[in-house]
């Protein structure tokens, strides 16, 4: 694997990792509509939300509390710009069915990348697979109650890619190995991922090796560190690392602080506003680098 590979590879990681952590540019992160033109109420009156007894006229019904979330916690949208966020929407037992991101891809400009996941589960609500708007396919096994390996197709069902997974007892994501799939079946190792958690459950480093075939080892590529947690709760789906990890709860509480341990070492402090359940309703990121960065604020909508 040569030296501009291995830029690429550590560059896609760190955006993505940031949008989950909020600073996203693209998940050092990890990016967008008109409304539609709806009919205009009679002056003097305003037209209810849908199963609510329209207002007697010349009288407004109040709107509903912005702060109180119709499920507490179960996160639909984290915004970043107009043409940055991410959305997510649920079943009724609560289990993430899509997810989608949209991120301006290519700055100073208006263009935009979007992706959209589709995942499906079994009778018993397990996971068995995530599907692209491009008709991608990621299928999982299971060891347990907890994955053992997934494997992922193209739309001609060709396999792509091999993952395996280690859980530890708390069924915490341990870590995980990314193989590439030939098309003649062969199976090659890529990356390999740990993730290191603190007796509170949340996760206090992550640490990725990319595979270099010419001396057949793993050489460390990215490492980041998360502290300065707070007692608040932390929504679900808010940390993305990958889509096809996207179902996994990685913190329990909000981090204050990231850093990603190298030789200059840029550090990203995060401070939160939150609803009555202790939930983020907003994020300001802020950044300790050779050459500082403007704080990026994140809306949380439930």
């Amino acid at each position: 694997m040569n030296n501009s590979f291995k830029t690429l590879g550590v560059l896609a990681i760190s955006t993505v990792f940031l949008s989950v952590t909020g600073c996203e540019k693209t998940e050092l992160p990890v990016a967008l509509e008109k409304d539609p033109i709806t009919q205009q109420p009679a002056p003097g009156t305003t037209t209810p939300p849908a199963g609510q007894t329209p207002s007697a006229p010349g009288t407004t019904t109040p709107p509903p509390d912005p702060s109180v979330p119709s499920v507490p916690g179960q996160l639909r949208k984290i915004k970043w710009a107009p043409m940055d966020y991410k959305e997510f929407e649920y079943n009724t037992q609560g289990d993430l069915v899509k997810y989608n991101r949209q991120y301006n891809s290519v700055q100073g400009t208006d263009i935009v990348k979007r992706d959209e996941y589709t995942y499906a589960y079994d009778a018993s609500g397990r996971l068995i697979s995530v599907t692209s708007k491009d008709g991608f396919r990621t299928e999982y096994t299971y060891s347990g109650d907890v994955w053992s390996e997934a494997l992922s197709f193209d739309k001609l069902n060709r396999p792509l890619k091999k993952y395996q997974f280690q859980f530890n007892a708390k069924k915490q994501l341990t870590g995980y190995a990314e193989y590439n799939v030939a098309l003649n079946g062969t199976v090659m190792p890529r990356s390999k991922t740990s993730f290191t958690y603190d007796a509170t459950g949340n996760l206090t480093h992550y640490t990725l090796f990319w595979y270099v075939e010419s001396s057949q080892s793993f050489v460390r590529s990215t490492e980041l560190q998360f502290s300065n947690f707070d007692t608040k709760k932390s929504p679900k789906n808010a940390a993305s690392f990958d889509y096809v990890l996207q179902p996994l709860t990685f913190f329990v509480n909000n981090p204050g602080k990231k850093e990603i341990l190298s030789s200059y070492n840029p550090i990203e402090h995060y401070s939160y506003t939150y609803d009555v359940h202790g939930y983020p309703t907003s994020k300001r990121t802020s950044y300790t680098y050779d050459k500082q960065l403007p704080a990026m604020e994140a809306a949380f909508e439930y």
